[in-house]
C-alpha cells in the first residue's frame, strides 16, 4: 500500500467481518433444515468437518502460494476485497453447519466472530503497513 488510511483498514474489517458473520449464518440455516435427517451422527459431522478444517488450516501453513505478491500489489479495490473475503470465510460456512449440529446458539457466536475479525483485520492492516515500511 502506497499509504495506510484508517478508513482503508476499517473497510478491510468490514469486509472480512461481515462475510465471517454471513458464511457461519448461511451454515447453520442449512444444517438446522436439514438436522431431523442427520441427528443420529450430527456429531460424527462435527467432527469430521473440524478434522477436515483443521488439516486444512495445517496444510496452508507448510504450502507456498505464489499468488501473495500478485495480491499486494492490489490495493484494495472492492471487487478484490469482496473476492478475498469469501474465500477466507468458505471454512466459515461448515462451522455454521457444526453450530447446528452442536445446537450453539448462533446469534451470540456470529457477533463475537464479526467483532473479533473486524477488529483483528483492522490491527492486521494498520500493523502490517507499518512493519511493512519497515521490512
Amino acid at each position: 500500500m502506497p499509504q495506510m488510511r484508517y478508513r482503508q483498514a476499517a473497510v478491510v474489517g468490514i469486509y472480512f467481518g461481515a462475510f465471517q458473520v454471513i458464511m457461519p449464518t448461511i451454515g447453520w440455516l442449512m444444517g438446522v433444515s436439514f438436522i431431523s435427517y442427520i441427528e443420529s451422527c450430527d456429531h460424527w459431522i462435527a467432527f469430521v468437518l473440524l478434522v477436515f478444517l483443521g488439516g486444512k488450516m495445517i496444510w496452508d501453513t507448510f504450502m507456498d502460494t505464489s499468488d501473495e505478491a500478485t495480491a499486494l500489489q492490489s490495493y484494495l479495490h472492492h471487487k478484490d476485497l469482496l473476492l478475498l473475503a469469501i474465500a477466507t470465510s468458505i471454512d466459515a460456512l461448515a462451522v455454521g453447519v457444526e453450530f447446528a449440529c452442536l445446537e450453539v446458539e448462533i446469534l451470540p457466536s456470529i457477533l463475537w466472530i464479526g467483532f473479533v475479525t473486524f477488529v483483528l483485520s483492522f490491527l492486521g492492516v494498520i500493523i502490517g503497513y507499518h512493519f511493512g515500511n519497515h521490512f
